[in-house]
């Protein structure tokens, strides 16, 4: 039976956000500039955002990479390959019934050869991996420095990070010691200063000193972004500041992190953004969005993606089956077969 490592890659580092679909002969992958024109045409069955001038591609079965002017850099040759991050890009190969993965510099030649099962993309230099079930890290010159002993775990991040040992949850420092013991029933990296973790079934937040600067008492809790971080109260979600006061009070049927400004949250069926008062920005009326990225923010509705500016106007009229959010002035797009 086939060790699935993408699902584990995809999880942990968020290759692209896509709802992937089987593609026809017709329907292909390719990519548009912020006004809208086709700069890379469709010739992919899929293909994800640019990172550090390169983006992953699938051309017949297997992945490679293209540069910006979507000139093949990378031979596709792996069963499934990441964006690229701190230089290094994880990949994946087929090795009898099991996946593997390892890392390539940008010239695709191996920085560690494949042979864990799951991987995390460098972060400050270092990376999470998995061998034979145990979770470990290794550094960005391919050394294991970490050995994998922990049940789970998560990237490094703002200098710690969260381990698993016996079913509860700690934070470790990059030599290997165990900062915040373990004592949480799950937890989350870092960001901003602060890290939310799960406490006799409630979630609440710690600084990097362990202790507990806002109260375990949501249901769920996420990380920090731009001074507010999501909470779920009951079965509404809101976002509290750094004090643990409401921001925005719960309300919502759900909700994304802000970014560039506004965050996108759903009332019904619908969805919209909201500034960081919670007053509607752009009011409820498509039916999936993706997060603003220089400054435009991937919509759907009546079964077609397209983009919108910060103001709510159409920049990019909804005509894609598939997008992505824009990365380096780019977004991968499926144009509808003809």
């Amino acid at each position: 039976m086939r060790k699935s490592a993408v699902s584990v890659i995809i999880a942990l580092m968020a290759i692209v956000s896509l709802n992937i679909q089987p593609v026809s002969a017709q329907e292909r992958w390719g990519y548009i500039d912020t006004k809208g024109k086709m700069v890379i045409k469709p010739a992919f069955e899929y293909a994800a955002e640019f990172h550090e001038g390169l983006a992953p591609v699938q051309v017949g079965t297997e992945w490679g990479y293209i540069n910006m002017s979507g000139k093949i850099v990378i031979k596709p040759r792996f069963y499934e390959a990441n964006i690229f991050s701190g230089g290094f890009a994880a990949v994946s190969i087929i090795d009898g019934e099991d996946a593997f993965c390892g890392f390539i510099d940008k010239e695709g030649k191996y920085l560690i050869n494949p042979a864990y099962t799951m991987v995390s993309a460098f972060r400050d230099d270092i990376a999470l991996v998995q061998d034979d079930e145990l979770c470990g890290y290794i550094n960005n010159l391919g050394q294991q420095f970490i050995t994998p002993k922990y049940d789970f775990a998560l990237p490094f991040s703002e200098g710690l990070a969260p381990v698993s040992i016996d079913g509860l949850w700690g934070f470790i420092t990059p030599a290997n010691v165990m900062r915040i013991k373990p004592q949480y029933q799950s937890a989350n990296s870092f960001s901003e200063g602060l890290a939310a973790v799960e406490l006799n079934d409630l979630w609440g937040f710690i600084d990097l000193g362990g202790k507990m600067v806002i109260e375990n008492q949501f249901a769920v809790a996420m990380g920090f972004s731009e001074g507010l971080a999501r909470v779920r109260w009951g079965d509404v979600w809101g976002f509290v500041n750094k004090e643990g006061t409401y921001s925005v009070l719960p309300q919502y049927d759900d909700a994304s992190d802000f970014h560039e400004g506004l965050a996108a949250v759903q009332q019904g069926r619908l969805w919209g953004f909201i500034d960081k008062e919670g007053t509607f920005v752009i009011k409820p009326q498509f039916e999936e969005v993706g997060d603003f990225h220089e400054g435009l923010a991937r919509i759907y509705t009546n079964g077609l993606h397209g983009y919108i500016d910060k103001t709510g106007k159409t920049v990019v009229e909804p005509q894609f089956l598939n997008a992505s959010d824009f990365h380096q002035g780019r977004a991968a797009v499926m144009p509808k077969g003809k």
